[in-house]
């Protein structure tokens, strides 16, 4: 017997007799092989999702960037390697053929109460006569959210789609999202089918285990650019406090690519992962377009993070950061820069100071093909260590050791290949009298950039 209701005050009943009846730390069980999806399943799996042609790549006046995942956990009791799951990316490029597709079977979730079936992205570029098309598709076959003995909670299947492209005249974006259905099954076989809420409305809580929420769609079509992403729902695990964001599709599409495609980022200071846990990101960071930023500087600042991370115990000051990107497509070159700057950081309570820096990272490629990768602009203000003023090190030189502290590197400039530079101010290895932190690397004023060829 099937029985359809809205979500009511006996929805919440429900499901608090079945959460206060789980067991402590209790498991969720894989999700059911065999299982018989309800017909509100059914309706929510069949929405059409579009599916890439096969075309050789071709090259456009576009810039194309796709990408989606299954889950992606944030927020919380979080391990570093807890990421995104069924991730495929399509990142900065003007050809059109291609495609990524990335699947998973099954994940757990933290906390062992959240499970998610199958899930499946699919990202690709397209050219249909004088259009240009980037596409973005996930798909989740359906999540488990509770099972014990009393009963199943669980999500059938769910999809969103985003969608950007010029027709010939115009830039157009749309994007569009299937929704789920809620079925609870008890013991005896009887399911109940529950309406998620609308996008905007309360979310759904099963006391103490989950909420459950619509995601939301933006789509903005430009005179110049489209942009659209989706993201289908939304559970927030109340024991681990973590969000997960499932079903999610992102697509970009920009104007003027002509000689390069641009690359790279700037960002003031990052860590290394410790213990397992991220607990310094790489902040205040700022991308470079691939299509540069007409010739604007663009800019994200912190006025200071003084002591970085408890975790670090305190061994650092930091002042005020700054991240900037440039870059520029005209009919003769392509060009662009990062840039990553400190006023000031002080190591070991004055063992190393250091008054200004600056570091930058260019690219260049003309119309011939030229390409030019450096890092002139870098530069370092007052080098002060155990009270005394030093110049800048050598290139090449080995790392200043303050001892017991840390080891620091000065000016790193790396070359991964002739059309990318990395820069990285100051490379910091913590030493044993940072206690927990030691072995912490710390990249302070990091640059990078890179240009690849546009194929025009």
């Amino acid at each position: 017997m099937r029985r359809i209701s809205r979500v009511t005050a006996a929805f919440a009943a429900a499901m608090t007799t079945l959460a206060l009846a789980a067991p402590a730390g209790a498991a969720t069980a894989s999700p059911g092989t065999g299982e018989r999806q309800s017909p509100g399943a059914e309706r929510a799996g069949a929405t059409a999702l579009p599916s890439p042609t096969a075309q050789r790549p071709r090259p456009s006046r576009f810039a194309l960037k796709s990408w989606g995942y299954g889950t992606k956990i944030s927020g919380g009791q979080v391990p570093a390697e807890s990421g995104s799951t069924a991730l495929a990316v399509i990142s900065c490029t003007n050809e059109t053929g291609l495609r990524k597709q990335e699947g998973i079977a099954t994940v757990e979730l933290p906390g062992g109460i959240v499970s998610v079936n199958a899930a499946d992205t699919n990202v690709w570029t397209e050219r249909k006569g004088k259009e240009v098309h980037s596409y973005s598709t996930s798909r989740v076959a359906g999540v488990t959210l509770f099972e014990s003995s009393l009963g199943k909670l669980s999500i059938s299947a769910f999809s969103s789609l985003s969608h950007v492209w010029h027709d010939g005249d115009k830039f157009r974006a749309e994007t569009k999202t299937s929704p789920a259905g809620l079925t609870f099954t008890d013991p005896n076989g009887q399911v109940t089918e529950f309406e998620l809420p609308l996008e905007g409305a309360p979310p759904l809580e099963i006391p103490g285990l989950a909420k459950v929420e619509l995601g939301h769609e933006v789509s903005k079509a430009r005179r110049d650019s489209a942009r659209a992403y989706a993201n289908a729902l939304k559970i927030t695990v109340i024991p681990s406090d973590t969000v997960v964001t499932l079903a999610h599709s992102s697509v970009s599409i920009n104007d003027g690519i002509t000689n390069g495609l641009l690359g790279g980022h700037a960002y003031g200071i990052g860590a290394d992962v410790l213990n397992g846990v991220v607990k310094v990101g790489r902040t205040p960071k700022k991308i470079l377009p691939c299509r540069g930023t007409d010739g604007t500087e663009s800019a994200k600042s912190l006025v200071g993070l003084g002591q970085v991370g408890s975790a670090l115990n305190g061994v650092l000051e930091v002042g005020a950061l700054t991240a900037t990107v440039n870059g520029k497509q005209t009919a003769k070159k392509t060009w662009g820069w990062t840039r990553a700057e400190l006023t000031d950081i002080n190591l070991g309570d004055g063992q190393f100071i250091l008054r200004g820096l600056k570091v930058q990272a260019n690219v260049s490629r003309n119309r011939a093909g030229k390409v030019v990768a450096n890092a002139k602009g870098t530069t370092f203000g007052e080098i002060v260590v155990g009270g005394e003023t030093q110049s800048l090190p050598d290139p090449g030189a080995p790392p200043l050791e303050i001892p017991g502290l840390a080891k620091i590197e000065f000016n790193v400039v790396e070359k991964p290949r002739r059309n990318m530079v990395i820069v990285t101010g100051l490379r910091v290895t913590l030493l044993e009298a940072a206690g927990d932190a030691a072995g912490v690397v710390l990249n302070i004023a990091q640059a990078r950039a890179k240009i690849d060829r546009s194929g025009l």
